[in-house]
C-alpha cells in the first residue's frame, strides 16, 4: 500500500513538473524554431525508449488503417468516375435524339 501511494505521489510530481515545462514552452510561441526546440527537449526528457517501442507499433497499425481506407476510397472514387462518364454519355446520347427529333421552324 506504502509502495502505490509513493508511486501515485511520483506519478503526480513527474505530472507537475511536466506542466511546469510545457508551461515555460509557451513563451515560444512567437518563435517557432526556439518553439520547436523546447519541444523536442520535452520528447527527449519525458518519453522513454519503451514508450518509444509502443508508439511506433501503433504507427505501423494507423499505417495500415490509412492504406486500407485509402485504397477503399480509391475504389469508390473509381466507381463514381466510371458512372459519371456512363450518365453523361447517356445524357448526350438523348440530348442529340431530342435535338435531331425537333426540328426548328425558323421565322
Amino acid at each position: 500500500m506504502h509502495r502505490e501511494r509513493q508511486k501515485e505521489r511520483d506519478l503526480e510530481a513527474l505530472v507537475k513538473r511536466f506542466k511546469t515545462d510545457l508551461h515555460n514552452c509557451v513563451a515560444y510561441i512567437q518563435e517557432p524554431r526556439l518553439l520547436k526546440e523546447k519541444v523536442r527537449a520535452l520528447f527527449e526528457k519525458y518519453v522513454q525508449r519503451a514508450d518509444m517501442v509502443e508508439i511506433a507499433g501503433l504507427n505501423t497499425d494507423l499505417q495500415q488503417e490509412y492504406a486500407r481506407q485509402r485504397e477503399h476510397l480509391e475504389r469508390n472514387l473509381a466507381t463514381l468516375k466510371k458512372k459519371v462518364v456512363k450518365e453523361s454519355e447517356l445524357h448526350r446520347t438523348d440530348y442529340v435524339r431530342i435535338m435531331q427529333s425537333s426540328t426548328w421552324q425558323g421565322p
